[in-house]
Order: structure tokens, then C-alpha cells, then sequence
């Protein structure tokens, strides 16, 4: 089945509409990440599209391996 993800339980973030907006775009253009979402601390966070699996507010570690992600809440 692949690689193991790394899972938190879900927390209680809400994107906010300028998000919702970037995510939808994001999946639209099939692009596999935001450089700047809008609410999120990209020094500690990153939304990623996981595109079999959604759309994830993740916990990066400083990694750029998504496989090394820690998957926080899913957003679409």
C-alpha cells in the first residue's frame, strides 16, 4: 500500500474564505501545494494537495518530502 502517513487528530482550524479561494484554485490547476496560504505559519505548516486523498493542512518538520509530513486536518 506505499509509505505509512503520519496522522494527528483533527484540530479545530477553519480556513478562512481568501483559503478556501487558494485551495480551489490549487485543485484546479492540479498544483500539489500553496506557496502562500493565507491564515497558515509556513514556517511550521503547509497545505498540500494529496490529490487521491484531498486537500491537508500539514505539519512539515522543515522537510520537503510530503511523505515525511505529518498530516493535521484535512481541508477538502
Amino acid at each position: 500500500m506505499g509509505q505509512a502517513v503520519r496522522q494527528k487528530p483533527a484540530t479545530d482550524f477553519v480556513p478562512s474564505e481568501a483559503l478556501r479561494a487558494q485551495i480551489s484554485a490549487m485543485v484546479a490547476a492540479h498544483e500539489d501545494w500553496i506557496p502562500d496560504a493565507d491564515g497558515i505559519d509556513a514556517a511550521v505548516h503547509i497545505v498540500v494537495n494529496d490529490f487521491d486523498y484531498g486537500v491537508w493542512l500539514c505539519e512539515h518538520h522543515g522537510e520537503c518530502n510530503m511523505h515525511k509530513f505529518t498530516r493535521i486536518q484535512r481541508l477538502a
